[in-house]
């Protein structure tokens, strides 16, 4: 990477010595040149908001949850390679622009807990239907 910058970047959350968010943060100085404009998707198994938060903030264009289909994968792709996104200068790396507003909204989603939510009634022999006989009473009413 250091002397030609590739189309895209894909890495992890988790490696060693940088994590992927701080990857993300020493390719987008200014002072990285081409390099600082290359896409990047962070992987991850762990798919928590507040790691895609930091991974957005560092200036990753997208976060992916594994495991992922092949289909999610090259949508991703396919987005990241022929849509460009503009980017912003905020403090010493770029982000891609607007990112902030899209972290600052916050969708609110109904929280139940699996005692909480309903399910439909046991579903009985619709009326129109003739009743099912016990196969023990059908063998009774047979020996008789």
């Amino acid at each position: 990477m250091a002397t030609a910058a590739p189309d895209l970047v894909i890495a992890a959350d988790v490696m060693q010595p940088l994590n992927g968010p701080a990857l993300v943060r020493t390719m987008r100085r200014p002072s990285s040149g081409p390099l600082a404009l290359v896409p990047v998707i962070i992987i991850t198994t762990h798919a928590k908001p507040a790691l895609a938060a930091e991974a957005l903030k560092s200036g990753a264009h997208q976060v992916l949850a594994l495991p992922t289909s092949a289909i999610t994968l090259a949508r991703r792709l396919d987005s990241l390679l022929n849509h460009d996104r503009p980017f912003e200068l905020k403090g010493d790396h770029y982000v891609v622009s607007g990112i902030e507003k899209r972290l600052a909204v916050n969708f609110q989603r109904p929280a139940q807990s699996p005692a909480e939510v309903t399910l439909p009634p046991p579903r009985s022999a619709c009326e129109d239907e003739e009743p099912q006989l016990d196969l023990v009473e059908t063998a009774r009413v047979a020996r008789n």
